[in-house]
């Protein structure tokens, strides 16, 4: 028996073809500025950790004295 009849006619629908004009995409969606985001994004989280970390050091800079004794 044998296979289906496959034409040109029909492989060319399953490709998809632009009806109209092709737009640019809006300033938000291209790559450039989801990559620049990120990056202010992730120097940004670095800066405030590294501020808001206690470092190792912080201890000694802190002085608890012995209550007085009756």
């Amino acid at each position: 028996m044998p296979g289906p009849i496959v034409s040109d006619e029909m492989r060319g629908q399953r490709q998809r073809k632009p009806t109209g004009p092709i737009e640019p995409l809006p300033w938000y969606r291209r790559w450039y500025t989801v990559a620049g985001f990120a990056g202010v994004l992730l120097v940004g989280t670095a800066i405030v950790s590294f501020a808001v970390a206690d470092r190792v050091d912080a201890d000694a800079e802190i002085t608890i004295e012995n209550p007085p004794r009756p």
